[in-house]
């Protein structure tokens, strides 16, 4: 409990939050949804967790994470909430995609908590289970307020994305 207290705390004090989604949470797809809406934040997936967030919904910046749009809305994140992902070398470029420096991580396998990327907090448990606790439901709904402000950023790296994966076709080094 401990623990999402201190989650819920995280996510009142960030001004711009990215969710981050991997496979780990495909079934807690709706209550993952749920909380990326209230927080108003951009949400990106990893292959295996493509689907959580309709590819339509405004939020949603895609698995692109090697166009230089993902990587500008990275640069202005100030805390990544990952949720059941590993952070595989491919979509980290090989782990030198930096992170900001806060980050909560839910994974539940504890011995993935740490691994590749190390969190200011490490949360072992089932994704659908945080989501739903009302402290972090609590948090994300005042951090819904900050959303408003960031539909126009998240809808120009859509774009931005978009005509990189039209134009180059394959993927870019960093």
């Amino acid at each position: 409990e401990a623990l999402l207290d201190r989650a819920a705390e995280m996510l009142r004090a960030a001004k711009r939050p990215l969710v981050w989604l991997g496979g780990g949470c495909v079934a807690a797809a709706g209550p993952v949804r749920e909380l990326a809406a209230r927080l108003g934040a951009p949400v990106v997936s990893t292959l295996n967790g493509r689907g959580i967030v309709a590819t339509e919904d405004p939020q949603f910046v895609g698995s692109q994470t090697h166009y230089p749009g993902f990587r500008d809305l990275l640069d202005q994140a100030d805390m990544v909430l990952a949720i059941g992902t590993r952070f595989q070398a491919v979509a980290t470029w090989f782990w030198s995609l930096p992170m900001p420096p806060r980050m909560i991580r839910i994974d539940i396998d504890g011995k993935m908590l740490s691994r590749n990327y190390t969190p200011e907090l490490a949360i072992t448990g089932d994704a659908g289970a945080c989501v739903r606790c009302s402290r972090c439901s609590g948090a994300a709904g005042r951090c819904q307020q900050l959303g408003c402000r960031r539909r126009e950023q998240l809808v120009q790296v859509r774009r931005r994305c978009a005509r990189a994966g039209r134009s180059r076709g394959t993927r870019r080094r960093p």
